[in-house]
């Protein structure tokens, strides 16, 4: 079974997300957390056969930010395979150049249910394979 992780403490915007996700395909299991921290917990006790096609982050949490969650996501073995996008709600120069030094796509948070929609799809054709 395909399967997304998704890192968001706005419960809102997690609901959104779950939405888009089962009217899209609801053969794609959708797995949320409401932080990084409880994110790297479940990960670590995964085994790659079980590793997630994406994981999605907020990079405004709280415990740890999205990009240091990436951190301790590329320490986990097998995890520099899995793809993982950053979003966040305010575009800075310096934080994109850092996405892009870690092989990290970023998207700005959409605040529409429509933005959200195209971008949910559009990261599931390219990374969950539909």
């Amino acid at each position: 079974m395909k399967m997304i992780v998704l890192a968001e403490d706005d419960t809102d915007d997690q609901d959104m997300v779950r939405e888009i996700v089962n009217l899209t395909n609801s053969e794609v299991m959708l797995q949320i957390f409401g932080d990084g921290e409880s994110l790297l917990a479940s990960m670590k006790q995964l085994t790659e056969a079980q590793f997630p096609n994406l994981i999605v982050l907020d990079q405004n949490m709280p415990k740890l930010k999205g990009s240091e969650t990436i951190s301790f996501l590329k320490k986990i073995d097998g995890f520099e395979h899995v793809p993982v996008v950053i979003y966040t709600t305010y575009h800075d120069n310096k934080f994109a150049e850092t996405c892009k030094q870690m092989d990290v796509e970023l998207f700005q948070k959409p605040d529409t249910f429509e933005a959200f929609s195209r971008m949910i799809e559009s990261l599931m054709e390219r990374y969950v394979n539909l």
